[in-house]
């Protein structure tokens, strides 16, 4: 901070700290009205993680796990609704959620879904 301003203090940058927690849950969650994407972009390098309270359109509450075999999904909607949902690019499936009954989607991969082609 203070880089290029004749101060000994500098302004606080809320704009690259507010960024950057959104594309981190953009990497993890994505959605539309009625579509919910989970791990749409995971890094190569996250070869084991989780993230609780995510929210999704619709008001539906996301947790997600994820390792070397595969992820699991916790969704969780105030309202009764039709979700179509996308678990790292696999097929798309249609859930029907209800109202605060958590959901859990689990998917597992041959190999994990960051390894690079050979």
């Amino acid at each position: 901070m203070g880089v290029g301003l004749e101060m000994e203090w500098a302004p606080f940058q809320i704009d690259a700290n507010m960024g950057w927690s959104a594309a981190i849950q953009e990497i993890l969650l994505f959605s539309f009205p009625g579509k919910i994407s989970v791990l749409p972009a995971l890094p190569t390098q996250w070869k084991r993680g989780s993230a609780t309270g995510l929210m999704a359109r619709g008001g539906v509450r996301v947790g997600i796990r994820w390792d070397e075999q595969g992820a699991s999904v916790e969704l969780l909607s105030p309202v009764r609704q039709t979700v179509e949902l996308t678990l790292f690019r696999s097929e798309k499936q249609t859930v029907e959620l209800e109202p605060n009954e958590p959901l859990a989607v689990w998917k597992q991969w041959n190999r994990h879904p960051t390894a690079s082609a050979t």
